[in-house]
């Protein structure tokens, strides 16, 4: 079954934050850390989607941390989704 409509207690659930990105950065490095260190701190994953064809993927890796949460292409599907189930 998928992990959307399993039911989980608190404990087993996992946190996910979904980026919905322009491609474009225009924040600073010392933001993007801020960033990703409240999202570590609350105990999450986060994850990167990108509509754009050239996106600044040093940028989204570092908020994803893992090329593997990165969605720019079909190609990424597979990797993304599994990303996703771990």
């Amino acid at each position: 079954m998928s992990l959307f409509f399993e039911s989980r207690t608190s404990s087993e659930r996992r946190k996910v934050v979904i980026l919905a990105h322009d491609g474009v950065n225009t924040d600073l490095v010392a933001e993007t850390l801020e960033a990703v260190s409240n999202v570590e701190k609350l105990g999450a994953s986060t994850f990167a989607i990108t509509g754009s064809s050239r996106p600044n993927s040093f940028a989204l890796l570092g908020y994803t941390g893992l090329r593997e949460r990165i969605f720019v292409s079909a190609a990424d599907r597979a990797n993304f989704q599994d990303a996703l189930d771990d």
